[in-house]
Order: structure tokens, then C-alpha cells, then sequence
């Protein structure tokens, strides 16, 4: 099984894809917040038990806010 196999059935290999990386995104924790919000969203498009959709309608909440704390925070440079 190719190494992205299980995450293309999610939509997380799209984003390795089109080159989402650690340096692009802006930090690995940024990056793997993304993702996860991709992954959540993309579960709850086809998840029809309520209490599923509830838990991940939370950790969408949660990665979100995560996101948005990372995002606020000043950037760190790397040495050359």
C-alpha cells in the first residue's frame, strides 16, 4: 500500500499533493491543524450518527481555535 493510500480515503493526501509542507504553512503545528480541520470537515460531509457528528464538530471547534492561536503567534525565524 502506497504511503498516502490511507490518508487520499480522508482527502489529507490532496493537501500533501498540491505541496502543503511544514515551511509553507507556516509551522508543523499550523499544518497539522490544517489538516485536521480538512479531515474533520470531510468526515462530517458523510457522517450521519449524531453522536459522531457531535464529537467531531467539537475537534473541529478545537483545531480551529488551536489555528487561530498558532496563527497570532509571531513567527519564528529560522538561522540561514
Amino acid at each position: 500500500m502506497p504511503a498516502n493510500e490511507a490518508y487520499d480515503s480522508y482527502g489529507k493526501g490532496e493537501a500533501f499533493a498540491r505541496g502543503a509542507s511544514c515551511g509553507k504553512e507556516g509551522g508543523m503545528e499550523e499544518t497539522i491543524a490544517r489538516l485536521n480541520i480538512e479531515h474533520y470537515r470531510h468526515l462530517l460531509t458523510s457522517e450521519i450518527d449524531d453522536t459522531k457528528r457531535q464529537t467531531l464538530t467539537r475537534l473541529l471547534a478545537e483545531e480551529e481555535a488551536k489555528l487561530r492561536i498558532l496563527s497570532e503567534k509571531p513567527k519564528k525565524k529560522r538561522p540561514a
